[in-house]
């Protein structure tokens, strides 16, 4: 009787394990038509710390709400609900849009990554969610052609989500795990 050969899966870690290759940073973050945020695209210009700041009703959470849901495209918490659409209704004309600018270290590929005068090197992606309770359309910019595609750097959802900077976290919050005070 044949036995069946084992099959051999290498197990490859997604980040690097050499302390001398930084973890990826995120560039810029740009929100439209998602909650408050209306057609005029909200640019925020990320450094090395980002303080939110005003008072209530301004649209602090609504930007690190927009963060979390790119970041857990896949998950039941990448979906939307009817209220995270401009006035709580959907419009084709006016569907939400979150844009995601990243430095990163390890390339996804040559034709999304583009060099900064700086000589880093950034990927932009962007999500589109057509309807509530149903994934984004997640697409890739794609520098060679100078446009938006289907495609997206790192290929599926969760591979993408390790190459990109640990998620923000809204309370106290040590190495992406967020402690309610």
């Amino acid at each position: 009787m044949a036995t069946k050969k084992k099959e051999v899966i290498e197990v490859v870690s997604l980040v690097s394990e050499d302390p001398a290759v930084p973890r990826p940073r995120l560039h810029k973050l740009i929100i439209k038509n998602f909650r408050t945020v209306g057609p005029v695209p909200l640019q925020i210009e990320l450094d090395e710390i980002v303080v939110l700041v005003g008072p209530n009703n301004v649209g602090k959470s609504t930007i690190l709400r927009a963060y979390e849901v790119a970041m857990k495209q896949g998950s039941k918490e990448g979906k939307l609900s009817i209220d995270d659409f401009p006035f709580g209704k959907v419009d084709p004309e006016a569907l939400p849009e979150i844009e995601l600018h990243t430095i990163v270290f390890t390339k996804p590929g040559e034709r999304w990554v583009a060099r900064l005068e700086n000589g880093e090197d950034m990927i932009r992606e962007r999500w589109i969610w057509k309807s509530p309770n149903e994934d984004p359309k997640r697409q890739g910019f794609d520098v060679e052609k100078g446009e938006w595609d289907d495609q997206a750097p790192w290929g599926l959802p969760n591979v993408a989500n390790s190459r990109r900077p640990l998620r923000a976290c809204p309370n106290f919050c040590v190495n992406g795990i967020s402690f309610n005070s």
